[in-house]
């Protein structure tokens, strides 16, 4: 038999009441299931980080990384991603809906900010928007089948926005306050994806630049002889497709 130990209050003895117990198994339970949540982001971060780290000029799978990601740790079963370039809104990626369900809502882009879906009204209003039934909202527009409570927030630089991030369900109501910061979060980590694959572009860009002009001198300096010529070609296009030979 489990020995029961009684409880002190002040100067009694009391035995402990079952109620206690019921709150400290579930006051455990919260407590562990907060743990596991946090676990989770920290590993979805870290998935994203990795594949940031791995793909500095391939925007395509960090975007797909970070909505599966999203779509996760918010409990939902449709994720999407866009762009903004000050005028239109492009989709980049998107998951949890049939073939034939994205090319249907592919084709509704590119499309401006305003009223049509939830990720262009985070767009034009610089702030998460979000329907608890969008079969209720006339404004709305999508081709996805039967979405109900969706979450969008925009991808912010300073003032300016450049996409939005958005997850829906098939339920309706609200996301919780939580899982908006946590889809921010996302949003942010796009921030820094797309910021660091621009950054990629100008430096081969730059590179390319620096190469042709150094070719461009060695033909200069050698008009009457090609050896030197085909001798930096191949050492630049060594260098730049990371080969061992040329």
């Amino acid at each position: 038999m489990t020995p029961s130990y009684p409880a002190i209050d002040g100067n009694r003895m009391t035995d402990p009441s079952p109620e206690s117990y019921t709150e400290l198994e579930l006051k455990l339970e919260a407590c562990a299931a907060e743990l596991a949540e946090e676990h989770a982001y920290r590993i979805a971060i870290g998935d994203v980080l990795q594949i940031i780290g791995e793909s500095p000029g391939d925007l395509q799978p960090v975007l797909d990384t970070i909505t599966q990601r999203a779509m996760t740790l918010c409990d939902a079963h449709m994720g999407a991603v866009t762009s903004f370039d000050g005028e239109q809104i492009q989709l980049m990626a998107y998951h949890g809906v049939s073939l034939e369900e994205e090319q249907a809502t592919r084709a509704l882009f590119p499309m401006s900010p305003g009223l049509g879906m939830m990720l262009a009204r985070a767009i034009a209003d610089h702030a998460p928007a979000q329907s608890t039934d969008v079969s209720n909202d006339p404004e709305h527009v999508s081709r996805e089948a039967s979405p109900r409570n969706v979450l969008a927030v925009p991808m912010l630089t300073g003032a300016t926005c450049i996409g939005s991030i958005a997850v829906s369900r098939s339920e309706p109501g609200l996301f919780s306050d939580k899982q908006v910061k946590l889809l921010q979060t996302f949003a942010d980590q796009e921030v820094i994806a797309i910021e660091n694959a621009r950054l990629f572009a100008e430096i081969e860009a730059l590179v390319q630049q620096t190469v042709t002009a150094e070719i461009l001198q060695v033909i200069s300096d050698s008009p009457s002889d090609v050896q030197p010529v085909f001798q930096a070609i191949a050492d630049r296009a060594m260098t730049m497709c990371k080969a061992l030979s040329a």
